[in-house]
């Protein structure tokens, strides 16, 4: 297994998560989030989406795996014989409509926990009122710094983006190890100018320059407006031989068409990061003729681990497709939340729920990669990652290389 160590410079992070089954409750007694101890009282997960908005590409089908799990789980029979109600709200992305969604969530509804928050914009918002209600957040929009060191009401369902450029180069490296770049290769890198994306191009370059890599262009587009052509003419320019990114997945199909009309290799190395592209995007990329192209995965879907089997089962009753990216996202979600209420039994108060999730570890039934483990100093997510490419020869998707471990030196 290849290994990402770097410095916990300022705010920088590591992260694990994976994705399983519940066992019986743990406990009966202590919080709400369900009403009255009975019988028929359900537990009360809330889901924040931006489902409206400008993040509503990744959000929609987050929201989708959600429901796919906490269904799958009431399937099964619930947790410890009791149902999960899941309440999902739209916030689009507004300021307004982001406080006010969740207060609706943990005051009307009597939410345990709130997942989803896809959107980096929701999480900076929230945080302060999760902080005072002592709220545990599960959230995928995570910037680096509100989770390493670990904010103790946000846990992170995705891999820790500040973690990702540096396991992005390090798989770039996997394939110098095989002759397939130089030893010591150019790289272009392509971030957004938002706040997140720079601060994980910090923590890029940071560790580019520790591991010796020479980050010879960064550029950075606009978010979503697929305006690729001056980024790729500066990168043909440069005379790179591989290219990390952050980038969406319309902008990275953008920047694929360029590429294909102006001369740049399309076997060239280019590792994006986990919202970069789902299977359906892997499978476009490759149809236009980019045999180069991996995008960072941190979940198993091809069915070969129980987990796997039953993320793909629990998506097939729901409807949804899992070649859509970003279920996952949501899945994990869902089964993180009913371990959690297994071990905090009923009802689990908000504050239990915080207090049970900041301890927990878990194989998941090895849809992840690696172990989910939450702990007082790190809050992260996805600690074990591979590469996802499309085999156009076969027509499936694949895992390229070894499996990188994210870690942080201390």
């Amino acid at each position: 297994m290849l290994g990402v160590r770097i410095r916990r410079a300022g705010r920088l992070a590591c992260a694990a998560i994976a994705v399983g089954l519940i066992a019986a409750s743990c406990g009966s007694d202590g919080g709400g989030g369900g009403g009255a101890a009975d019988a028929s009282s359900p537990f009360v997960l809330g889901g924040q989406f931006d489902l409206s908005g400008i993040a509503r590409a990744a959000s929609t089908p987050a929201s989708k795996g959600l429901q796919a799990a906490v269904d799958g789980v009431n399937r099964r029979g619930g947790v410890d014989g009791r149902k999960i109600e899941l309440v999902i709200r739209d916030d689009g992305s507004n300021t307004a409509r982001i406080t006010s969604v969740y207060r609706e969530l943990v005051t009307s509804s009597n939410a345990s926990a709130i997942a989803g928050l896809v959107s980096s914009q929701q999480t900076p918002v929230v945080v302060p009122l999760a902080e005072r209600d002592k709220m545990a957040l599960i959230d995928a929009g995570t910037p680096g710094s509100f989770i390493q060191p670990p904010n103790p009401s946000v846990f992170s369902s995705s891999a820790n983006q500040n973690l990702q450029g540096p396991a992005q180069l390090a798989y770039i490296m996997s394939l110098a190890g095989q002759g397939k770049v130089p030893a010591k290769p150019r790289v272009a890198a392509i971030y957004y100018a938002t706040p997140s994306s720079t601060e994980a191009l910090e923590a890029t370059k940071a560790y580019a320059a520790e591991v010796g890599i020479d980050l010879v262009t960064v550029e950075s587009p606009p978010v979503g407006q697929g305006a690729m052509g001056p980024v790729m003419s500066a990168i043909r320019s440069a005379n790179v031989d591989a290219i990390v990114s952050g980038l969406i997945p319309t902008d990275v199909i953008a920047a694929v068409k360029v590429a294909a009309t102006s001369g740049l290799d399309m076997s060239m190395p280019w590792a994006n990061y986990s919202f970069g592209g789902g299977p359906e995007v892997l499978k476009e990329i490759a149809g236009l003729g980019h045999t180069g192209y991996a995008v960072l995965a941190t979940v198993n879907i091809l069915g070969d681990t129980p987990g796997s089997k039953t993320f793909l089962e629990d998506l097939k009753a729901n409807g949804v497709d899992p070649m859509e990216q970003g279920v996952e996202v949501g899945y994990i979600q869902g089964i993180i939340a009913a371990e959690v209420f297994a071990k905090c039994g009923f009802p689990c108060e908000p504050e239990k729920f915080r207090s049970t999730i900041s301890t927990f570890s878990s194989s998941l039934d090895d849809l992840a990669f690696g172990p989910v483990a939450y702990s007082d100093q790190d809050h992260s997510g996805i600690g074990v990652v591979k590469f996802a490419k499309w085999d156009a020869a076969t027509g499936n998707l694949t895992y390229a290389g070894d499996a990188v471990k994210l870690e942080v030196k201390v």
